[in-house]
C-alpha cells in the first residue's frame, strides 16, 4: 500500500465550519500506532491525539490559542513494513 501524508499548514477555528480542525490526512500506516502532538512556541505540549480520526480543534484548557504558529509532531509505523517514521512541520492559527 501506498503512504500519503497530507497536512494542513493553517485552522481557522472561528466557528464558521472551515478549516476548524488540524488533522493530518495518512494512508498506509498502523492505526493503531500513532501519535500526534502540538506544541507551543515554547515546546509545551498542548495537544496530544493517538486516534488518527481526532485532531486538534485549536484549544488549550478550554480556550481557542492565541494567534501564532504551533509545532506538530506525528509518530507512526507503515503498515507496509513496519518502518518507524517520524514528521514535523508547523501550523498558523489564525482566529
Amino acid at each position: 500500500q501506498e503512504q500519503t501524508i497530507f497536512v494542513p499548514n493553517i485552522i481557522t477555528p472561528d466557528g464558521d465550519a472551515y478549516n476548524e480542525v488540524f488533522k493530518p490526512y495518512l494512508t498506509g500506516i498502523d492505526i493503531y500506532d500513532y501519535h500526534l502532538t502540538i506544541f507551543n512556541r515554547w515546546g509545551e505540549i498542548i495537544f496530544e491525539s493517538y486516534n488518527l480520526d481526532k485532531g486538534w480543534n485549536g484549544t488549550y484548557g478550554g480556550e481557542i490559542v492565541q494567534d501564532g504558529v504551533y509545532i506538530w509532531q506525528i509518530d507512526f509505523k507503515l503498515s507496509a513494513n513496519d518502518e518507524r517514521q517520524k514528521h514535523q512541520g508547523h501550523v498558523t492559527v489564525l482566529k
